[in-house]
């Protein structure tokens, strides 16, 4: 009795799993929510998926699924374009095909199968940083470009090109890592045989990182729409009316859309069932120039380009030679320069360790010696915040304080030290 009842019950899984299998094979069905079908079936109704199918035939879609996955992408492209199907028709089909393959990733390593994808696995594994780089300037040529030209909109993109005071980027890649790379080039730069194939690779970094300095400079430093600060009854809806929202798999820009609030109910959902094993970014436009800049420096420590023909590096980059010390934020940080921005950097790189009585600290600090505008304490909160200083819950528990300490109180100990030794290095020694 108990063998024709484990007998019928595979024979039921067996036909749950074909069932499954016709979605895909030998004909897509429902072809225009393949995807998104695929995906809720390994996601949302995976304990669904598991009591129809137990694990033998889990499995066996799994593998079956990850075989036919190229396929599946020739088909429906096959099919969007035999119905001359639009950009924006064809990404609304695709928009979870990624999601759908690292879904299968994640399954995959869950049961401990082996795929033949696993070699794409090693190959993201081992990607060069110099591949990292590039793709991660790509990344901002995109989202600052995005900003001025229409055409750049993909995906769900709607509304025309605007220049965006709040920039949020999700990527499966973390993004930005300067420390990380700047260690990596200063190691190969020390060890390796071949110094001229990592000054190539370092020239080509920084002759892009240049044209996104002046691609900056020239349309979104002085741009006429950026803001500090929101004020006044709409001052919520000014900052939705001016956020970019960026998602970036395998560096691809596959969704780009504005008039979204960040902490909109749509957002939340989006962010909890697609991307939460992705890397999330709430910044400006200084912070990714800032990035440019920190590799320029690098580069320019590293003697590289010493050999090169100087004119022709000054007539290629002069924008860049003329303008790289601007102060980028002169509403926060006295001077036409970037001394004063890159004191409170410096400092806060190499010492932040409670985070209120150190900001405190240097807030205090940088007001009594002028380096800082006479701005309210609550602004430079804000300010802090929205550059990624400070998280949401930690930028609630400043505002809950209400002002700094004063500086009698946390002028003590080491910090006053460093503010010291970084002061004589960064602001008076360059005044000599």
């Amino acid at each position: 009795m108990s063998f024709d009842m484990e007998n019928t019950e595979f024979d039921n899984q067996s036909r749950a799993y074909s069932n499954y299998v016709s979605y895909f094979n030998p004909d897509l069905k429902w072809i225009t929510t393949i995807y998104k079908d695929l995906y809720d079936i390994l996601d949302k109704d995976l304990n669904f998926t598991i009591v129809s199918l137990g694990d033998y035939f889990l499995e066996k879609l799994l593998v079956n699924l990850s075989e036919n996955l190229i396929r599946i992408e020739n088909e429906v492209n096959i099919y969007s374009q035999n119905n001359n199907y639009s950009t924006i028709q064809r990404e609304h089909i695709f928009y979870y095909k990624s999601f759908l393959e690292n879904r299968i990733n994640e399954l995959f390593k869950e049961y401990n199968l082996k795929k033949k994808t696993k070699i794409k696995e090693e190959k993201e594994d081992v990607i060069t940083y110099y591949d990292k780089i590039l793709k991660e300037l790509q990344v901002i040529d995109i989202i600052f470009k995005s900003q001025m030209n229409p055409e750049i909109h993909l995906g769900s993109g709607v509304g025309l090109a605007r220049y965006c005071n709040e920039i949020f980027i999700i990527s499966d890649f973390e993004l930005l890592k300067i420390s990380d790379y700047k260690r990596q080039y200063t190691l190969r730069l020390e060890q390796s045989n071949n110094n001229s194939l990592v000054a190539n690779e370092l020239k080509n970094i920084h002759n892009q990182s240049v044209e996104l300095y002046n691609f900056y400079l020239q349309n979104l430093y002085n741009h006429p729409d950026k803001k500090e600060f929101f004020i006044g009854q709409d001052s919520k809806q000014q900052i939705i009316n001016s956020t970019g929202y960026y998602n970036f798999i395998n560096y691809k820009i596959r969704f780009h859309f504005f008039e979204v609030e960040q902490n909109s109910e749509v957002m939340s959902t989006i962010n909890l069932n697609l991307f939460k094993n992705c890397f999330k970014y709430n910044c400006k436009n200084e912070t990714l120039i800032n990035f440019c800049v920190q590799l320029l420096d690098f580069i320019k420590l590293s003697d590289v380009l010493v050999k090169e023909d100087t004119t022709s590096i000054t007539s290629r980059n002069h924008i860049y030679s003329e303008t790289e010390n601007k102060n980028p934020f002169p509403r926060i940080f006295t001077g036409d320069n970037n001394k004063t921005f890159t004191l409170f950097e410096a400092f806060t790189n190499n010492h932040i360790i409670d985070k209120y009585i150190d900001f405190s600290f240097i807030f205090q600090q940088m007001k009594h010696n002028g380096y800082i505008l006479d701005i309210k304490h609550l602004k430079f909160m804000e300010w802090l915040n929205k550059n990624n200083y400070l998280t949401e819950k930690e930028y609630e528990d400043f505002k809950v304080k209400n002002s700094f300490r004063s500086l009698s109180k946390c002028a003590v100990g080491t910090r006053l030290n460093l503010y010291y030794k970084l002061q004589e290095d960064i602001i008076t020694s360059s005044s000599d």
